[in-house]
């Protein structure tokens, strides 16, 4: 049963939501459940699948990268990659590496 208080969205509004342009990669999400349509059972009778705008949002922070990428420091800062590369090496920059797998994954 769907609660009252629930937004339903459709496809669409996840697409742009997530900034996504294709639906292939909102099905590949229904695919490896990290995005599981309210009418998962029954689509088929509206004839498109609805979503929780609650579980989108939960989706949208889970996707977000850790951090910035030396690159995108490089252009707040207005400096080479390289030297950013060399403010971390001298501990002038606090880094961390993590992999970041990305909205398409």
């Amino acid at each position: 049963m769907i609660d009252n208080l629930t937004k339903i969205i459709t496809i669409e509004d996840v697409m742009e939501m997530l900034s996504i342009s294709s639906k292939k990669t909102i099905y590949t999400y229904i695919q490896q459940g990290k995005l599981n349509p309210i009418n998962k059972d029954d689509w088929h009778i509206e004839g498109r699948y609805e979503f929780d705008s609650e579980d989108v949002v939960r989706l949208q922070e889970e996707l977000k990268k850790p951090g910035l990428t030396t690159k995108e420091v490089a252009q707040q800062l207005d400096i080479s990659v390289t030297t950013v590369n060399k403010y971390i090496k001298q501990g002038w920059l606090p880094a961390f590496q993590e992999e970041y797998r990305g909205i398409n994954c």
